[in-house]
């Protein structure tokens, strides 16, 4: 599993500024060949300048009840990300989003950690436990391929007590947080 993956939980606790924003870019062409253990997307939307703080609109923030974003340049390590937080009071739960695009989500798949193909909006996903600590039923993490060698990660954590928290819960979660994302991203690239 790449580092970029294993880095993610600690991004929950880094603060940073809001930079830019930019749009996704559709491809209208049928999505490129591979190889890949993952079913075809409906269509390539490529996130190579994607600002992860504009996936959510203030409607569906509210939705998922979380606080301001917190924003995290790009690194060698990690690559761009954006947080949401709700804390310290309960729910102390925070949502992570990452751009990766020199890997598709099939890298999850085998895990240890489990992984599970799932859709997301159509498109090819891969659920994962997330790298927080614990046994895993306080994290889920979503991998959505929305470009050949590209990732749209959605992270939900959960780091409170008051919650009775299980890896279902979590799951259902961060499903919730992708699709939302993905709607953005979809309508971000005309529909």
């Amino acid at each position: 599993m790449s580092p970029r993956y294993r880095a993610s939980a600690a991004a929950l606790l880094v603060a940073g500024v809001l930079s830019g924003c930019a749009a996704p870019i559709v491809s209208d062409a049928a999505p490129a060949p591979s190889d890949s253990a993952l079913p075809p997307r409906p269509r390539d939307i490529r996130i190579d300048d994607l600002d992860p703080c504009t996936v959510f609109t203030t409607d569906q923030l509210r939705q998922l009840d979380i606080g301001g974003a917190r924003f995290r340049p790009a690194d060698e390590e990690t690559g761009p990300r954006c947080q949401w937080h709700h804390g310290p009071y309960e729910p102390n739960e925070g949502y992570l989003v990452m751009r990766t695009t020199d890997q598709g989500p099939e890298i999850a798949l085998g895990s240890p950690l489990g992984a599970e193909l799932i859709s997301v909006s159509g498109f090819p996903a891969v659920e994962t436990k997330g790298f927080g600590t614990g046994d895993g039923s306080h994290h889920c993490m979503i991998l959505v391929g929305v470009a050949a060698g590209q990732t749209l990660q959605v992270q939900y954590d959960y780091y409170g007590t008051a919650l009775p928290m299980s890896r279902e819960l979590a799951c259902q979660k961060a499903r919730s947080a992708a699709e939302l994302a993905m709607q953005t991203l979809i309508a971000q690239a005309g529909g």
